[in-house]
C-alpha cells in the first residue's frame, strides 16, 4: 500500500514534470518561430539594402562618368591654356622681332605694336578665364569626391550592421532549435 502511494506520487510528479516540459517546449517553439520571422524580416531588409546599394552604385557610376567628363574638359582647358600661352609667347617674340626689324618704320611698328598688345590682352583675358574655370572645376571635383567618400562609408557601415544583426539572429535561432531538440529528447526519455 505504501509502495502504491509512492508510485502514484512519483507518477504525479512525472506527469507534472512532463506537462512543464511540454509547456517549455511550446514556449521555445513559439520563440523559435518569432526568431524565424525576425530573420525573415532582416533578410527582407537586407534585400532592400542591397537594392539601395545597387542604386547608389549606379549613382556612383554616373558620378564617376561625370568626373571623367569633367577630367576630359579640364584636360581640354589645359591644352587651350598651353596653346594660348604659346600664342602669347609667339606674340611677345613677334613683338620683339618687329621692333628690331622695323625701327626705321615707326608708323608700321606702332600699328604692329598696337595689334600685338591687343592680341596679348585678349590672350591674357582668355587665359585668366581658363584659370578660373579650372579652379572652379577642381573645387567641384573635390567636393564630389568628398560626398562620394561619405556615401560609401555610410553604406559600408550600414551593410556591416545588417550582417551583424543577421549573424546574431541566426545564432539565436540555432540555439533555440538546439534547446527545443534537447527538451524533446529529454521529454521522450522521461516517458
Amino acid at each position: 500500500m505504501k509502495n502504491e502511494r509512492n508510485r502514484r506520487n512519483h507518477l504525479k510528479k512525472v506527469h507534472k514534470e512532463l506537462a512543464e516540459a511540454s509547456q517549455n517546449a511550446a514556449k521555445l517553439e513559439k520563440e523559435r518561430n518569432q526568431l524565424h520571422n525576425t530573420l525573415k524580416g532582416a533578410k527582407t531588409a537586407a534585400g532592400r539594402s542591397a537594392a539601395s546599394l545597387r542604386l547608389l552604385n549606379e549613382s556612383l557610376k554616373n558620378s564617376k562618368q561625370e568626373l571623367l567628363d569633367q577630367s576630359e574638359e579640364a584636360a581640354r582647358l589645359k591644352r587651350d591654356n598651353a596653346e594660348l600661352e604659346f600664342r602669347i609667347q609667339q606674340a611677345n617674340e613677334g613683338h620683339k622681332l618687329n621692333v628690331e626689324l622695323l625701327t626705321g618704320q615707326i608708323e608700321e611698328v606702332r600699328e604692329s605694336l598696337s595689334y600685338e598688345v591687343d592680341q596679348k590682352n585678349v590672350c591674357q583675358r582668355e587665359r585668366e578665364k581658363l584659370r578660373k574655370k579650372e579652379l572652379a572645376w577642381k573645387k567641384e571635383y573635390q567636393f564630389n569626391m568628398n560626398q562620394l567618400t561619405i556615401r560609401i562609408h555610410a553604406l559600408k557601415e550600414q551593410n556591416t550592421n545588417f550582417v551583424q544583426q543577421i549573424t546574431s539572429l541566426k545564432k539565436d535561432i540555432e540555439a533555440g532549435s538546439e534547446l527545443v531538440i534537447h527538451l524533446r529528447k529529454q521529454s521522450s526519455l522521461d516517458k
